[in-house]
């Protein structure tokens, strides 16, 4: 299997669906095969990688499209904690974003502050107001999305602002992408 798995990943990163497809009708246990692509250094990189992250890092939208029709696990996360839904918001890719999340895709509380999705990210509150997983608290999704409005859930839910490793963790996502009204409300918290 391990040259028709090549084969199936470089087939994603290209958009040729139709060998995509083909491949996987001849070995449906491609859609759980996984790839190490931690070597290249690209942010998102990481052992474990399934075709659902290969094709959202690859802006592929129609090779997302037929993995989701093909019964792709959207939820399974790499060797680093994230799923393909991660990758789509880190590689500006909405519109990928968008298909996983009406598709059913798992929304953490990191993909809820990412995005701004209150009502979502409620739910998971104060449960996960902390988590590590991705290796990025969801205090740090916000500040990458500029979400100021699920920081200050988040800080309410008694996300950790100081300390390590949410120094790093949530200030420097927010230093990285100059996200001031988040810095802001991490400021404030502080400040109590």
């Amino acid at each position: 299997m391990a040259g028709r798995s090549e084969l199936f990943f470089a087939s994603i990163r290209s958009g040729q669906v139709a060998m995509m497809d083909a491949l996987i009708g001849a070995e449906p246990e491609l859609l759980t095969a996984t790839i190490d692509l931690s070597h290249r250094g690209q942010p998102a990189d990481a052992p474990g990688m399934t075709g659902l992250h290969v094709a959202a890092q690859a802006k592929q939208l129609e090779a997302v499209r037929r993995l989701i029709d093909h019964g792709a696990d959207m939820n399974v996360r790499n060797a680093h904690g994230r799923m393909a839904l991660h990758d789509a918001f880190e590689y500006g890719q909405d519109d990928i974003a968008r298909l996983l999340m009406d598709a059913g895709c798992e929304v953490d509380a990191c993909m809820a502050a990412a995005y701004g999705r209150l009502d979502d990210l409620a739910k998971r509150l104060p449960a996960e107001a902390n988590d590590l997983t991705t290796g990025t608290t969801p205090l740090g999704w916000a500040a990458y999305g500029q979400q100021v409005e699920a920081a200050r859930a988040l800080v309410a839910a008694g996300a950790k602002v100081a300390g390590d490793p949410y120094d790093e963790l949530a200030w420097g996502p927010a230093c990285d992408v100059c996200a001031m009204g988040v810095a802001k409300v991490m400021l404030a918290r502080r400040s109590t």
